[in-house]
């Protein structure tokens, strides 16, 4: 469960466990869930990374680095298909998993 917390700590969600059994984190509707076991990252398994949106990009970037969070990519914009642009940045997750932080 500690590192459980500190994922917590800086993302946010609710502790808790699913079914009464899985400790997790809970963010609206959508488990986040913890297991034991051999880490890898997940480039190019099923689930390739997670996405958390946030309202000021610079800032969450700011307070991430200031945590010791490693960004893989410095805030960037980004024009969608449909014409709108994004801001984007992404950071290493556990075990290299990719974690992209997402302004709209």
């Amino acid at each position: 469960m500690f590192r459980l917390s500190r994922r917590k700590d800086k993302f946010g969600g609710e502790s808790g466990k699913l079914k009464d059994r899985i400790d997790g984190i809970k963010y609206g509707g959508l488990w986040m869930l913890v297991r034991r076991g051999d880490a890898e990252p997940s480039r190019g398994h099923a689930v390739d990374h997670i996405g958390f949106r946030t309202p000021n990009l610079a800032s969450k970037t700011t307070e991430l680095k200031a945590q010791g969070v490693k960004f893989t990519t410095e805030p960037t914009p980004l024009k969608l298909a449909g014409g709108a642009t994004v801001n984007f940045a992404c950071l290493e997750g556990p075990a290299g998993a990719k974690i992209e932080l997402v302004q709209r």
